[in-house]
Formats: structure tokens, sequence, C-alpha cells
């Protein structure tokens, strides 16, 4: 069920941001690393089976996977933005800035949005988008190439998290930085290279779905500094262990295909949360700020939009997608066909 999780893990990003409850921040935290892990696991495998460490198939495959969607959709915003000035920037503070031209491009390059300095942003965690951008380089350069490489990284992002605990430093600073991320994009690497005894290993599996979940879910209940601190990296070990068991979780044959759908809409909805929240705060008329009822107005408008975009990928951007794949592919056959299709 990789199409499920992916969107399940999705929409735990956009709660986080339209609730406004202080206890589901970490539904965005916890997700975004669990995105991370994934993309971690799932890119190693295409680098391998797919690309062959084909630098230029592989980079030319996933900026068309990221950057069409995310422009189209920053140009919405901005005309969103100067149809309804006023109300844009009291939705959503990062819209009321000036909008420089220098600012503008700095959001279409994408790249310069990992810094965390620009204050105008149309699409708020993009900057994430901006850490996988760099994070695909590092892979192919030689993270995802064997086990040994994909250990001394994780050796280095692990002394980066402890060195920043030991300072006491600012949870954001474990969190934001393109270094902070080495630590879970070398987490799925390594599990790539384990991933059929993991797979095979259901009972483990299981048990630690379970618990990343109530980990999820506690924190929500009973939120404290061991949310971001403990909670933190116990979702991150409890996800990249349950990883391969909810990968390989079967479903019938028709489901497959829903599930595939509902995969394809979490890139999507990801990129038109605020744009979806926005429309919900405008039909609510006197609603002010967050709320638990702004997300479920915006959640059915988020996946029309979610699913316009779909469309639209599929018709522009999807046949480039798959010439760039095409070439020789070794057998994936065997434990890990939940993987077989290259990433997203």
């Amino acid at each position: 069920m990789p199409g499920i999780l992916r969107l399940f893990l999705s929409l735990l990003v956009v709660f986080s941001h339209l609730s406004g409850a202080h206890s589901a921040d970490h539904f965005g935290f916890y997700a975004v690393r669990s995105f991370f892990i994934l993309s971690g696991i799932v890119l190693t495998k295409s680098l391998h089976e797919t690309y062959a460490f084909d630098f230029h198939r592989f980079y030319a495959n996933r900026l068309l996977r990221i950057v069409p969607l995310y422009a189209l959709v920053c140009m919405i915003t901005i005309m969103v933005i100067r149809l309804l000035p006023l109300q844009a920037g009291y939705f959503m503070p990062r819209w009321a800035f000036e909008q420089r031209a220098d600012a503008v491009l700095q959001n279409f390059i994408l790249l310069p949005l990992a810094n965390g300095e620009l204050q105008l942003r149309y699409i708020e965690p993009a900057w994430s988008l901006a850490v996988e951008l760099v994070m695909y380089f590092f892979l192919w350069l030689g993270m995802a190439r064997n086990i040994k490489i994909a250990a001394a990284c994780f050796a280095v992002g692990a002394a980066y998290h402890v060195a920043l605990l030991v300072q006491g430093a600012d949870f954001s600073e474990r969190y934001f930085p393109i270094a902070a991320a080495i630590f879970s994009y070398s987490a799925g690497v390594m599990i790539h290279f384990h991933y059929d005894r993991l797979a095979k290993n259901t009972r483990l599996g299981a048990t630690c779905a379970v618990l990343w979940f109530c980990n999820t879910v506690f924190g929500y209940l009973v939120w404290g500094e061991h949310v971001l601190d403990f909670g933190f990296y116990a979702n991150m070990l409890l996800f990249g262990l349950a990883a391969p068991f909810m990968l390989e979780f079967r479903l019938s044959e028709k489901l497959r295909e829903r599930d595939a759908l509902l995969g394809h809409l979490s890139y999507p909805v990801f990129l038109v949360q605020w744009l979806g929240g926005f429309a919900a705060f405008l039909l609510l008329e006197n609603f002010e700020g967050r709320g638990v009822l702004l997300f479920y107005v915006a959640l059915p408008l988020i996946l029309i939009m979610a699913m316009l975009l779909h469309k639209a990928n599929e018709l522009m951007i999807e046949p480039l997608r798959k010439g760039l794949r095409a070439g020789p592919q070794f057998d994936s056959t065997g434990p890990n066909r939940a993987l077989a299709e290259p990433a997203e």
C-alpha cells in the first residue's frame, strides 16, 4: 500500500498546517522525515535498477517530477494574491510580503528556499523540496552506491544530530537544514540494502507500524518536549523498520489500482494545501486563523485541486518521464515487488 501511505503522510502535513493545533505541529515534522526515509529507500532502488546511476536521466526525471507542478501552483498562487491581496495576506502571512522580482525568482528557482531566509513564499513547506533536490544529488554521488558509503553518511548524520542535542540547540536546527536530512535519507538507503530481510519479518514490521502510529497520536494527546526529542527519533526508527512491511502489504488487484491513484495525489496535495485552505477560509467568511473546521472544509477542495494537477501531469509530464525511465532494467520480481515501479 505505498500509495495510501504516501497520501496519509501528505495529509498529516496538511492537518498540521491548517488545523492550527499546536499539539499537531509534529504531524508535519514526523511526516516529512518519514518521506525522506521513503525517498532514500525507493530512489536507491531506482538508481540501481532503473537508471544504473546515469545522472542525466535520473536527475532530469526528478526535476520533471517536482518542478513543473510546483511552478504551476506558484503561478496560480501569484494570481490569487493579486486578485485578493488583503485576504490572502491575512490568511497566509508569507503572501503579504512584497513581491520583489528577486524574491519571486528565488521561489521559482526553489533551491534558495532551503536556507530559510526568504520571507515571501508561495508554498510554505517548499523548503523540503529544495532539500530533496540536494539529497538526490548526494544519493547519486555516493550515498546510494553501496552500504558502506550509506553507513558512513548515516554516521555523519547521526553525529550532527547528537552534537546539536548535546549543545541544546533549537529543534529547528535539527529539522530544517540540509545537513539534518542526511540522517534520514541515509537511513532509507541502509534500509534498502536490508529490504528483503525486513520485508520478510512481518511481525517486526507490523509491530513497528502500530508503534509508529501510536507514537504520532501520543504526541498529539500528550504534548511536551519529548515530542520533538525522543518522539522525533522514535518516529524515524519505527517508520524505517515498518516501511518494508507497509510497502509490501498485499492488496487486491482492484485496490492496487486505487492505491496507485492515491499515491499519485500525494505530491499535488502537498502543493495545493494552502490554496485549498485559502478557498475554505473564504467560504467560511468570518472564520479567523486556523482550525480543525478549516481542515475539514478544505480537504475536499484540496483533493479536487490535486486531482486536476494529477491529470495535467499525466497528460503533459509523464510521457517525458517515461521516456527517461526507458532503458535496460533489472528483474524486480521477489520480495520487494512493491517497489518494482520507479519512484515517483
